[in-house]
């Protein structure tokens, strides 16, 4: 998912029901990026997130919360990271064309984005059985 989305230094991701944190830190250790910071509603995956994010010394550059997708303030992000399914997505799809700026990247895992267009046309990246749809934020929904 992040190569599709060309992830480098420059970029702060967020991962949006980050669970562990792997994309997270697969984002900080593989990629690059300056900064990943994850939101998640489940307790225990906060918990382990933060153990990991510790464990390789990420704290500087990983944060983990602990709340609701919608509470985040995604002005920062060049590029988010979601696995939520079709309703979760159509919730979220107006925050993220108020807060994303212009040319930020959205990638996300099984679940296509209503009436976006992805950045490959009508069809999304295969990758083994899963589909993963890349979309860019245009000029025009800008802040």
């Amino acid at each position: 998912m992040l190569k599709l989305v060309e992830a480098g230094p420059g970029d702060t991701l967020y991962d949006l029901g980050c669970g562990d944190g792997r994309i997270l830190l697969t984002a900080v250790e593989e990629f690059g990026v300056d900064r990943a910071v994850g939101y998640e509603l489940k307790k225990n995956l906060v918990e382990a997130a933060l153990r990991n994010v510790r464990e390789r010394g990420y704290q500087d550059r990983v944060q983990v919360h602990l709340g609701n997708l919608m509470e985040a303030d995604l002005r920062e992000a060049s590029i988010v990271t979601l696995y939520l399914t079709t309703t979760g997505n159509a919730k979220l799809q107006p925050k993220l064309r108020e807060e994303l700026r212009a040319g930020a990247r959205v990638v996300s895992h099984d679940f296509p984005m209503a009436d976006w267009t992805p950045v490959t046309g009508k069809e999304a990246y295969r990758v083994g059985t899963h589909k993963v749809y890349v979309y860019k934020i245009p000029g025009a929904y800008a802040v």
